[in-house]
């Protein structure tokens, strides 16, 4: 999926009055662009990388006391006890045919399950080894390396579309740097800088041939001008980038910072390095939103940050990036997505019940000085209880970050004990929602077309952009309706990830389609996916406790739909009487070929006029819409007839989240609709 690059930036916001008019004009942005690459270009800067700088912010093997220190007891009882349970372990052989599988059929887990076993092994092998310190681990790992070395291929089957051969099964010739090479070669790395000596009593040639294949997946192709055409996301030929390019950086680094020796490919390394992740800060839009959706901050502004965090390390403490108010932007708009509840607002590939790492949060919102986000990360880390729980750093994944988070656990902790005392004295529920008091109410990011508004009862979520976003699903003016923390007009989110998810096919999938997010059908056609797909005229404005946020959608729709004109304006009103939203689309068509239709999901029950509810039947004009205890009153124009559709959810990923079912409110216009009009839905709770 594309994004496009930075353009539009924030406007006018006048600040301290009570009436704030947003629109998607321009400013010029406070961060300037190139911003890695000027500060690598400093004196001393560059000249702090040397072989092996990453590995000594850490104790080496043999320092048992600095391990000891780093870890505390019961860190280490724990990592301990989990790389016991791999002293067995069999390593998992992945055949062609589960390579193949995923041309076959689309399924991914077939070869991506056992590939990621055999890394979450290798990983819990070496921190058992660290912790410990006897050796009693030190042949597993030589074995997990040995494995690794004479792996075909470490890329993953749905990634090798690059190659030439077109299939889905490692040529051995053709080495394209993906997410999974990366996440390998940085498992790799860390194994021979740390234990190489080790592994070497048991046969020199384990490390030989681990060092061969490193060179192979990652460092070679990492340097090859004629090879980086391949590994697009760099960005170096103008390609649009996502959250691929700081994950690979971080992970390619470090195979550069751990284990290479020469100082050449190291210094020409880091310089493509900050080059590349340049290029995605740059792409990334100046109001900091994730268009990827908030179940990506992990790996996209995350990822960035815990690259940001390496560099800081491996240099010394002389490649400071941390005060750049865009990134502390893309941290933040992760704290805006939060609807309450443990749900998010999940516009594209996001799943809606999410608790997003804490330990992660609170470290970026300390480093990049945002107090909103390190209280978001505290918040994330709720047990919905009466407390907060310390997080073990998970250390069966990636290492780099695990040894990050290691590293910051003590810090954290003394955060969570004052939080814990906190509720003795002030109580759980006063000590979050101080945590959340520096979230303003509205939240509206220009660029990107986002918006998120709390009232009393609600967290809304409404968006515009375009229909080429990364992760795209075609659901330009969709909103998201959440009632007393829980979500009740719906967005159904991402589903299982298989082969259509990212081909020609993607729109195959009903997720995806602007007909199951809650947008409107015009005249009988659904929006159509690519960047000429876009909203326009896009404005926000709040006065007192009432939002409006207007778009015109009609460029979402391809020319069969005949519209001339489409503009969808949402009024919320938040006051201390009641929470009640007007939905108001205002139409204008050249010719009349079907019905309108209003859609809005739902996982709710839906009672339509005629339907008993609550001991009385529904009038005409109104449908309810009940989930749980919440209850939505929604009024709409006479000119529209009500039906219900019930979709069977087969899919695990999204049945997790909204159970067996979902339902597709349908609110019809007469087939024979005047070309102009007026459409009004008026939700209330109740």
């Amino acid at each position: 999926m594309s994004k496009i690059k930075t353009g539009l930036i924030y406007l006018l916001c006048l600040l301290g009055l009570q009436f704030c008019v947003f629109s998607s004009a321009a400013q010029e942005s406070d961060t300037p662009r190139n911003f890695m690459e000027t500060l690598y270009s400093q004196p001393g800067v560059a000249e702090s990388f040397t072989p092996g700088c990453l590995g000594r912010a850490y104790p080496s093997y043999i320092d048992r006391e600095g391990w000891a220190d780093l870890l505390g007891e019961d860190l280490t009882r724990q990592i301990i006890e989990t790389g016991e349970r791999y002293l067995d372990y069999e390593w998992k052989y992945i055949p062609a045919s589960a390579y193949l599988e995923f041309n076959k059929s689309g399924n991914r887990t077939v070869m991506e399950g056992p590939h990621g076993q055999n890394r979450a092994a290798l990983a819990a092998l070496l921190f058992a080894e660290l912790a410990e310190g006897k050796g009693r681990f030190v042949p597993k790992i030589g074995d997990g390396l040995y494995y690794f070395a004479f792996m075909p291929a470490w890329i993953i089957a749905a990634h090798i579309w690059r190659q030439p051969t077109g299939s889905s099964l490692p040529s051995g010739d053709y080495h394209f740097i993906d997410l999974f090479d990366g996440e390998v070669g940085g498992l790799v790395s860390w194994c021979l800088y740390f234990m190489e000596d080790e592994v070497d009593k048991l046969d020199p040639f384990i490390c030989r041939a681990a060092r061969r294949a490193l060179d192979k997946n990652i460092i070679e192709p990492y340097l090859d001008f004629n090879k980086e055409v391949p590994q697009w996301w760099m960005g170096f030929h103008d390609e649009i980038v996502c959250n691929w390019t700081p994950w690979c950086n971080f992970n390619c680094m470090q195979a550069f910072l751990l284990v290479e020796k020469d100082q050449a490919k190291i210094d020409e390394a880091l310089s493509r390095c900050v080059r590349s992740n340049d290029i995605f800060i740059d792409q990334f839009r100046d109001d900091g939103a994730c268009d990827e959706g908030p179940s990506y901050f992990n790996q996209a502004a995350g990822m960035l940050y815990s690259w940001m965090q390496e560099m800081y390390e491996a240099s010394g403490g002389k490649f400071d990036c941390f005060n750049n108010p865009k990134i502390r932007r893309m941290g933040e708009y992760e704290s805006r997505a939060d609807m309450k509840g443990g749900y998010m607002a999940n516009f594209a590939d996001a799943a809606a019940r999410l608790r997003p790492s804490g330990s992660l949060l609170w470290s970026y919102g300390k480093s990049l000085g945002s107090k909103e986000l390190e209280d978001f990360g505290l918040y994330c880390l709720r047990n919905d209880k009466d407390g907060f729980n310390k997080p073990a750093p998970g250390v069966t994944g990636n290492v780099g970050r695990a040894l990050q988070r290691i590293k910051e656990a003590d810090e954290l902790y003394k955060d969570v004990d004052a939080l814990n005392a906190r509720c003795q004295t002030e109580g759980y529920e006063k000590v979050l929602a101080s945590l959340r008091k520096d979230v303003p109410a509205n939240s509206w990011f220009p660029q990107t077309q986002v918006l998120f508004v709390t009232t009393p009862d609600w967290n809304f979520a409404a968006k515009g952009g375009h229909n080429n976003e990364n992760h795209n699903h075609n659901d330009i003016g969709s909103f998201i309706l959440s009632s007393r923390e829980h979500p009740a007009l719906i967005d159904v989110g991402q589903t299982t990830y298989v082969r259509q998810t990212f081909s020609a096919e993607r729109y195959t999938i009903f997720a995806m389609q602007s007909g199951w997010h809650n947008t409107p059908v015009i005249n009988g056609v659904e929006q159509m996916d690519g960047e000429q797909y876009a909203a326009s005229n896009t404005s926000f404005k709040s006065k007192g406790s009432t939002s409006t946020f207007s778009l015109n959608i009609e460029g979402a729709y391809p020319a069969k739909a005949a519209c001339d004109s489409w503009k969808r304006t949402f009024i919320v009103n938040g006051s201390s009487k009641g929470s009640v939203m007007t939905i108001t689309d205002t139409y204008s068509l050249s010719s009349r070929n079907a019905p309108d239709e209003e859609h809005l999901i739902t996982a709710g029950l839906v009672f339509v006029p005629g339907d008993s509810f609550e001991g009385r039947t529904v009038s005409p004009g109104t449908l309810f819409v009940k989930d749980g205890e919440n209850v939505l009153e929604i009024a709409y124009s006479r000119n529209l007839t009500p039906s219900v559709e019930v979709r069977d959810l087969d899919d695990r990923r999204i049945a997790m989240v909204w159970g067996p079912q979902i339902r597709r409110i349908i609110l019809k216009s007469a087939p024979n609709a005047p070309l102009k009009g007026t459409y009004k839905l008026t939700v209330t709770q109740k």
